[in-house]
């Protein structure tokens, strides 16, 4: 059931009703609609938006997905075969993101126009139902990666997949617990929590590793999930 949660929560971010205007890239994303632009040059002609909604049902869990729409000074392309939960990234002149399936990730992916989709492997520790995000610029994955000794906080490269960190490990598996979160507060600053096992402490308690995954992190615990 806990999947079941996981898969859930993740997939009511992804959906919406409203679009932005094509090929204003000033204006602000309506709510439900993923718009995603960056500052260098080679990326401002890609304007990225989640269109359509495809309904999916594994029997133990539901949602929807989204497919990408990409407009680029060529025209208008929609990416073939991928379906999306989460918000794509744009960078250096492509889109990244990962395409998923019955509610798993099934593979990782980058797209540009003349070159069509190509596929990443996610790492060999990554559970497709777990908590995980990319970075804004696209070359940085953060995720709650399970281990023989629990489930560990990390960060890798993408899409290399080298080590960028790995935090202590905790007890139990990532499917243990729907309250594990990863958030971007900034292009190279993240904060990932893993709820612990810990059931004395009132309001729960989570590992939070937080910080420059390239520079200085910092661990410590988090009571409450404050």
């Amino acid at each position: 059931m806990r999947k079941t949660v996981i898969a859930t929560l993740v997939l009511a971010a992804a959906c919406g009703d409203g679009e932005p205007e094509a090929g204003r890239p000033d204006a602000p994303a309506a709510d439900g609609v993923d718009t995603e632009r960056r500052a260098e040059p080679s990326d401002t002609d890609l304007v990225v938006r989640l269109v359509d909604s495809i309904p999916w049902d594994n029997q133990l869990a539901a949602g929807v997905y989204r497919r990408v729409e990409v407009r680029h000074a060529g025209g208008v392309d929609t990416i073939p075969g991928v379906e999306v939960a989460e918000r794509p990234r744009v960078r250096d002149g492509a889109v990244w993101g990962f395409d998923r399936s019955d509610g798993d990730v099934e593979r990782g992916f980058r797209w540009t126009p003349a070159e069509g989709v190509e596929s990443i492997e996610p790492p060999a520790d990554f559970v497709g139902f777990v908590t995980f995000g990319l970075s804004p610029g696209a070359d940085r994955l953060a995720y709650v990666a399970g281990a023989a000794e629990g489930f560990r906080p990390k960060v890798v490269a993408w899409p290399s997949k080298d080590v960028l960190y790995l935090g202590p490990a905790i007890p139990g598996y990532p499917s243990d617990d729907q309250n594990s979160s990863v958030d971007w507060p900034g292009i190279d600053r993240v904060d990932i929590r893993i709820r612990t096992p810990d059931l004395d402490t009132p309001g729960g308690s989570w590992l939070r590793a937080s910080g420059d995954p390239a520079g200085e992190m910092r661990v410590d615990t988090v009571i409450g999930g404050g």
